[in-house]
């Protein structure tokens, strides 16, 4: 029997993401690559953050990346694994493409190390895998009845994803859309808020607890999203690098082009879960653009990609979609060597 790439069973998925995980975290200069927020690590001592009495958590990542790189490199390799298994559970759970497939296990980790590999610290995995979940917990909100859970587990993630990488604040427009796309009722959307306003508050509070002004946190995550300047990030690519977005965004544009030409010949929940979906890529991608963006934010395109390049993949002959697959696996190779 002719293995068909784009049906590839979990074994193989795995496999190959357990492999690109531990390859990219080892390959590459892990506890020197780009903390964004170290640069926060002297907060405390600048005029903007005044009265801010503790670390930043994007702070104390990269501190505690630097400080114990091997343990980073675990946690970065088990984040990875979290985060291509939730995407892939995702697919399955709610046939998202009418056939069996856990081709978007390893596509995560491909993606991620394509796109991303400059930006490859423990900071933007994480990020990767709060989004990930934030995804998750949203597609388990849509169904019939009050759904508190996950719409609490939505908004925890999101505020979780907000206070690691400030430069995320854009993503906040998803929640609204995802509730509307959803219908959800307005007690779960206070539900939502309230989850989006734990670990802020949780902050702003240790914050004051230790001496500090009460609103320090939350002013400096709105500080640490407007520093720098628009489109420095891009400004910045080399050629390698944008030629890795101009195939992932142009594989995934045609992944939303074949959604659209076929939006009703999939169920409901599928086709509410995979716009949702597409409306966090867009954002994705509009993050490179932000002040304060750096190579750890384009790891976000990962997953919502990840999603969207099935629906290209298992529409075309099984020999188009084995050389697509076959030529993201040796331009990540190709990535991790020139690194």
């Amino acid at each position: 029997m002719t293995f068909d790439i784009a049906r590839q069973p979990f074994v193989p998925a795995f496999l190959t993401t357990f492999t690109l995980a531990i390859v990219c975290v080892n390959a590459t200069s892990f506890a020197d690559a780009s903390c964004a927020a170290f640069s926060a690590a002297g907060i405390a001592d600048t005029a903007p953050a005044e009265g801010l009495a503790i670390g930043m958590p994007s702070a104390l990542i990269c501190a505690f990346q630097t400080a114990f790189p091997g343990w980073s490199k675990l946690i970065a390799v088990f984040a990875f694994l979290f985060t291509s298994l939730s995407v892939g559970r995702q697919a399955i759970r709610y046939n998202l493409y009418k056939v069996s497939t856990c081709i978007p296990i390893p596509l995560v980790a491909i993606l991620a190390c394509l796109v991303g590999l400059e930006g490859l610290s423990l900071q933007g995995i994480l990020s990767m895998t709060f989004l990930a979940y934030f995804m998750k917990n949203f597609a388990r909100s849509f169904r019939s009845g009050y759904t508190f859970d996950a719409v609490f587990r939505t908004g925890l993630y999101m505020g979780a994803l907000i206070c690691l990488t400030p430069a995320t604040l854009p993503l906040l427009l998803i929640m609204p859309f995802g509730l509307l796309l959803f219908r959800r009722t307005l007690r779960e959307v206070v539900v939502a808020l309230a989850g989006l306003l734990v670990l802020p508050l949780a902050l702003s509070y240790v914050n004051w607890a230790m001496g500090g002004d009460l609103t320090a946190p939350i002013r400096t995550l709105g500080l640490l999203f407007w520093q720098g300047s628009p489109l420095a990030m891009l400004l910045s690519f080399t050629h390698l690098q944008w030629g890795a977005l101009a195939i992932v965004g142009l594989l995934s544009l045609a992944a939303i082009q074949i959604l659209l030409s076929n939006l009703y010949a999939v169920g409901t929940k599928p086709r509410f879960i995979l716009i949702f979906n597409t409306g966090v890529f867009l954002l994705a991608i509009l993050l490179a653009a932000a002040p304060a963006a750096t190579p750890d934010q384009l790891l976000l395109m990962a997953p919502p990609a990840a999603m969207l390049m099935p629906c290209f993949l298992i529409r075309v002959s099984r020999s188009l979609s084995t050389s697509i697959y076959l030529l993201l696996l040796v331009l990540t190779a190709v990535r991790i060597i020139f690194q």
